[in-house]
């Protein structure tokens, strides 16, 4: 096992000493209420998905959503909880439903481009330029999407 060093240490008042944390995440300012929402919301899911009732707990099948859905899929459910989030509905928890789909779409697109699930799941539509944001906005009007300068 080899165990990675910055080679930058933290001291800590009581004599301690750790490698250095910058870049390495900050768990710490994570606000807690919304991570417990979203685990429940992924067992909840596996609640509604179970696995086989032959393997043992936990198992790969736990994980349903890793198996593949496709990008645009999560992005229009995302999409759809956002906008029932702000409309104050509060049938569902849409918040949570919202960063399960952020979530899992980041963490597709990343087995996406290592090859673990088929690149035929990214069914966004093409790269676009955003640059045309900021002029169409300078003349008071918007740009055709369509075209690329």
């Amino acid at each position: 096992m080899k165990v990675k060093d910055s080679g930058k240490r933290t001291e800590f008042s009581t004599g301690a000493v750790r490698d250095d944390r910058v870049g390495k995440g900050r768990f710490d300012l994570l606000p807690i209420y919304p991570l417990f929402e979203i685990a429940k919301l992924y067992e909840e899911g596996q609640r509604k998905y179970p696995p086989d009732a032959n393997i043992p707990f936990p198992s790969p099948d736990d994980e349903n959503w890793k198996k593949g859905m496709d990008i645009c899929s999560l992005l229009c459910s995302t999409m759809r909880h956002l906008l029932k989030l702000s409309a104050r509905l509060d049938d569902e928890p849409h918040g949570a439903m919202a960063c399960w789909g952020i979530m899992n779409t980041m963490e597709t697109l990343r087995l996406i481009e290592e090859g673990i699930l088929p690149k035929e799941l990214d069914n966004r539509g093409r790269a676009i330029d955003l640059k045309w944001l900021a002029s169409a906005y300078e003349v008071g009007k918007m740009k055709d999407l369509t075209k690329t300068e």
